[in-house]
């Protein structure tokens, strides 16, 4: 009888197993059981709280590792993505223009949301030592490279001639989208954008502005925000030879020297060389060569340069000198801080290591003698002053203007920070002098997975000197929700990308929620749906694949990827097998070099260009001078990662040449011999940057945020076709960031305060830059361009983009353009409103006949009935 019930049990279990399995073959519903996934380290990353007993928590051992209480037990589910606030859209990203609107769109997909575990069709490749990173899953910045030291690709010089502002990145791999790249372009004298603060690198020093809301331009069409030399940092005699000293992940150090003498670091302080960085930056000798380096830090309250043996002068371009500490030029003053006040109103607070003897006339402040030191200037923000005194109407409100509260400090006046009309006793100025002393000079960031599904970036900040201080700095808005171990001021200023609140603290935590979707759409496909997606698949089984450029190609191999990835859903295995082979026919020419517009590998700079790209600046869309790689490649990883899924012989013999592509625009490593760590990501501002090694006038920028993410989405899922579990995190990380940044500053909607009226009317932003932030799209300003180049392509991963609540809000601008859209174009806007109401958009999806080529009618009617 004992026998006979356990034999009945096992019969039972199996039956139940068997259940489950078909829910997941048949719909692609997450099997319910009692046991977290983040009951186990290594199994926190699928899908929420319901992983186990999955096909993919069973593969990975989740469950027994549960079960067995191998960690600690599951006290609640695996916790979702915060709402994130959703800001205005940004601009165009990419160089050169995209192609005309007839053709399929040349700017840079989305990508839609993935199904929460891999097909029970396709199952998981096992482990391969070959694919597993060096370094620990949860370090993933730094460590060793994540690939071999030789390119798949033949080697190629690049053209383009280095000047020497490339100073001391003599050597490849250097970087090429860095957001201090305008340094090092042309003449070097377009702006960079630190933030708060913009800048310009000449000949006579560094030109500082702070950018005025009286002073920006808003229309419609664009934010513009005008550069004033508002005080510039420089010397006497200046050496008239400027380059780069030394960069790192949140920092660029530019120094001006004689070419026969250099500055040197002081040995006499301990090496502050962290991780990330290219070399230390601490004192400077006071005996070194006439020399002055500026170190421009992300979010930096204070302009601080070094002098050495150099008699300093600040010049006032803009604006004349109405006083120094309430006395009226020209004087003679000796101290170490003192106020500067502009006919503008406008206030700077200056700093010296020690009494200076100086002048001043109406226009400039010059030392007496050479100086050998640090000195520091800062803007002082008085709200009501500026607004008041001057009559300056105000095109841009501060947040929380009135009450001194977290939005700033209170006023109606240009910037924020400074006395708030409810301020109390907040002095912005008695707040910059008591973090004066502590001069950053550069930083590292980290990133690692925890437990929960969740990632952590940290922010360590470098500080001059040998005592610990404690750092002021100016965090972003989409910082807010995720920062930790920092204290927040009163002290704030506003930006072309909203509100940044000063906060102290040497290390910043920011917090993420990984994304958990993977290969499919987290939920089934709707009753009666099913037959047409697997009838337009059949239709579509030998869609063609036209373009010979990295973009184009990498668009349409993706496209055939989706159709894999939905033929293994729905079943039509002998199908997904055929269109698997056919995909990896196509993919193998580009890995190995012998398609018509061959890849190469470019030894000047470190990184994967096309040969017609490197050959001409304008050809493959700037690729060759590295804009939109990210685009470009993320297509194509991702087509790699959908044929490794199901293929593990053509993993092991092509996964190495994939790995070149991703480390082009996701290398983690401060190692990696062959390409710069993290080409496209600013981890503080959040997105990536497409514009490559082209100087403009208005700064870095970019355009397809969503082709971004879907470059990230990518990796991941490399990452998890390959069993990496240190690059699917990377990717997620990457993608929790974009999207982050995406949703605050791309998308705007009733809850967005970034952008001000009439720009925040159109509820998007097309392209995003250091300096102005556009509606148009680098081919046009059709509404449909301008949503559609923000929503392609769609892929599962979409889902976190297409929020219903910023698609409903943007209701009135993208439903006007669905009757006269061409359909390449209108399919976007169709698959947008099926977030909405995805009956009526299945309806008029059925008059489609043209899509884009990253798009198809398979994943059009795979999207719309899967949106729940």
């Amino acid at each position: 009888q004992q026998q006979q019930q356990q034999q009945q049990e096992e019969q039972k279990r199996q039956q139940q197993q068997q259940q489950q399995e078909q829910q997941q073959q048949q719909g692609g519903e997450r099997a319910l059981s009692s046991a977290s996934c983040s009951a186990y380290v290594d199994c926190a990353w699928l899908a929420g709280p319901d992983c186990c007993p999955t096909v993919t928590g069973v593969q990975l051992d989740c469950c027994n590792s549960a079960s067995t209480g191998s960690s600690t037990e599951p006290t609640s589910p695996s916790p979702q993505p915060p709402a994130l606030q959703s800001l205005p859209p940004s601009p165009p990203s990419s160089l050169p223009p995209s192609p005309s609107p007839t053709s399929s769109p040349s700017s840079s997909p989305t990508s839609s949301p993935p199904s929460a575990s891999p097909s029970p069709r396709s199952p998981r490749m096992p482990p391969s030592s070959a694919r597993t990173s060096s370094a620990s899953k949860d370090d993933l910045l730094g460590g060793k490279p994540i690939g071999g030291e030789t390119p798949a690709f033949e080697a190629n010089t690049h053209p383009l001639i280095l000047s020497s502002l490339w100073g001391s990145v003599d050597a490849a791999p250097r970087p090429t989208n860095a957001w201090w790249q305008n340094l090092v372009l042309d003449d070097g004298e377009q702006v960079v954008a630190p933030l708060p603060y913009v800048l310009r690198a000449k000949d006579d020093g560094l030109h500082v502005s702070l950018p005025l809301p009286h002073e920006t331009v808003v229309t419609q069409e664009v934010i513009n925000t005008a550069f004033w030399s508002q005080v510039s940092l420089g010397g006497v005699s200046l050496p008239a030879t400027r380059a780069i000293a030394a960069h790192d992940p949140l920092s660029a150090t530019i120094e001006w020297r004689d070419a026969a003498g250099t500055s040197k670091p002081d040995t006499s302080k301990p090496d502050a060389k962290t991780d990330g960085a290219k070399q230390p930056e601490g004192g400077m000798h006071p005996d070194s060569a006439p020399a002055m380096s500026a170190w421009l830090v992300r979010g930096m309250p204070y302009v601080s340069a070094h002098y050495s043996n150099l008699a300093f002068e600040l010049s006032f371009a803009s604006s004349p000198v109405e006083s120094i500490d309430g006395q009226s030029p020209p004087l003679k003053l000796s101290k170490k801080r003192f106020t500067i006040a502009l006919a503008t109103g406008q206030r700077w607070r200056v700093y010296l290591d020690s009494d200076v003897q100086v002048s001043a006339t109406a226009s400039s402040l010059s030392s007496s003698d050479k100086y050998s030191g640090v000195l520091r200037v800062a803007a002082v923000v008085d709200a009501k002053q500026l607004s008041a005194a001057k009559g300056q109407a105000q095109a841009l409100e501060p947040e929380g203007g009135g009450d001194g509260g977290d939005g700033g400090d209170g006023g109606d006046g240009d910037n924020g920070g400074g006395d708030g009309a409810d301020g109390g006793d907040f002095s912005a100025e008695d707040l910059l002098d008591a973090h004066a002393s502590c001069v950053v000079t550069g930083g590292s960031v980290g990133a690692h997975a925890v437990d929960g599904g969740r990632g952590v970036i940290r922010f360590k900040w470098r500080t001059l000197g040998e005592s610990a201080c404690a750092p002021l700095l100016y965090s972003m808005s989409h910082h807010a929700d995720v920062i930790s171990g920092v204290e927040k001021t009163r002290l704030a200023v506003r930006t072309l990308k909203g509100v940044m609140t000063a906060v102290v603290g040497e290390s910043w935590s920011l917090t993420e929620v990984l994304p958990s979707i993977e290969w499919h759409a987290p939920r089934p496909i709707a009753k009666g749906k099913a037959e047409e997606i697997r009838q337009a698949l059949k239709e579509e089984a030998q869609k063609p694949v036209i373009a010979i450029d990295p973009y184009g190609a990498g668009k349409e191999l993706a496209a055939i990827g989706r159709l894999v990835l939905i033929a293994d859903e729905i079943g039509e295995d002998d199908l997904a097998k055929q269109l698997r082979s056919r995909l990896a026919d196509l993919l193998s020419p580009w890995l190995s070099g012998a398609n018509v517009d061959p890849l190469r590998y470019d030894e000047t700079f470190g990184g994967v260009v096309s040969a017609n790209g490197i050959a001409n600046p304008g050809a493959d869309f700037g690729g060759g001078y590295y804009n939109d790689h990210h685009f470009h490649y993320g297509y194509m990883i991702y087509a790699a990662a959908v044929v490794c899924k199901g293929d593990h012989a053509w993993m092991t013999k092509w996964a190495d040449a994939v790995l070149n592509l991703v480390r082009d625009i996701a290398n983690p490593s401060d190692s990696d011999p062959l390409y710069p760590q993290m080409r496209h990501k600013d981890w503080f501002v959040g997105h990536s940057w497409a514009s490559g090694l082209f100087p403009l006038a208005s700064g870095r920028n970019q355009e397809s945020v969503s082709e971004a993410i879907n470059a990230w989405y990518a990796v991941s899922l490399f990452g998890v076709a390959t069993s990496d579990a240190r690059l699917r995190d990377l990717g997620r990380m990457l993608l929790a960031t974009e999207l982050r940044a995406a949703l605050t500053y791309w998308q705007i909607d009733d809850e967005s305060k970034i952008y001000p009226a009439p720009f925040a009317d159109n509820r998007i932003a097309a392209v995003i830059w250091d300096t102005k932030v556009d509606h148009s799209t680098w081919f046009g300003s059709n509404t449909e361009f301008i949503f559609g180049i923000e929503i392609m392509p769609v892929t599962p991963i979409t889902e976190l983009l297409l929020r219903p609540s910023w698609v409903e809000s943007a209701r009135d601008k993208w439903s006007t353009a669905i009757a006269e859209a061409g359909d390449q174009w209108r399919a976007f806007l169709i698959m947008a409103e099926g977030v909405l109401d995805p009956e009526a958009a299945w309806t008029k999806a059925a008059s489609l006949a043209v899509y884009d080529a990253g798009n198809s009618k398979t994943n059009t009617l795979y999207w719309l009935p899967t949106r729940g």
